[in-house]
């Protein structure tokens, strides 16, 4: 029987994109080829620098809509840092956004969320951007819901965190609906 070592299995550093002898530490194990700066950040930067570091902005296509008119909001959130960000979230819906202080994505009442931490991460100088719709409606049953009536509303997106308003981590706009 040939051992693995006679039968050239272990070459190593002579495809263009396999593993070179370099790869390894001085005692021959592995090095990861992918550091986690997300990891490294929320070990060496402070929270209050990390809050600082993300801007939230939310904005609709306009700012009046007749009754029944579908809003459209987008959520732009950007590290303002040139290092990756991680901002820890007491449960996995990592942000979520309002109309008067009615959340509409996470949805508590219906699905309450897993009491497991996790975290919301950026690579350095990185956008994140998402688009939602509001229907102008508002969920009072399981599956009953009632047309918001005329007059302003306060759209607001938010890291979910705990007093995200006072970390920074919150943006809002108003709109209004009139005949």
């Amino acid at each position: 029987m040939r051992r693995i070592y006679e039968s050239e299995a272990l070459r190593r550093g002579e495809e263009p994109h396999g593993p070179s002898d370099g790869d390894d530490d001085a005692a021959g194990n592995r090095l990861p080829s992918m550091l986690d700066w997300g990891g490294v950040s929320k070990l060496v930067v402070p929270t209050p620098l990390r809050d600082r570091s993300i801007a939230v902005d939310v904005e609709t296509d306009r700012e009046t809509y007749a009754p029944g008119d579908p809003v459209g909001i987008r959520i732009v959130m950007r590290n303002r840092a040139p290092v990756p960000i991680a901002i820890r979230t007491p449960t996995p819906v990592r942000w979520d956004w309002s109309i008067d202080g009615v959340r509409q994505d996470a949805r508590a009442d219906d699905v309450d969320p897993p009491d497991r931490r996790e975290y919301l991460t950026f690579a350095r100088s990185e956008t994140k951007a998402f688009s939602r719709t509001w229907r102008q409606t508002f969920k009072t049953g399981a599956s009953e819901w009632t047309d918001a009536d005329e007059g302003r509303y306060e759209i607001a997106a938010f890291v979910d965190v705990d007093d995200p308003a006072e970390r920074g981590l919150y943006a809002s706009t108003e709109i209004e609906i009139r005949s």
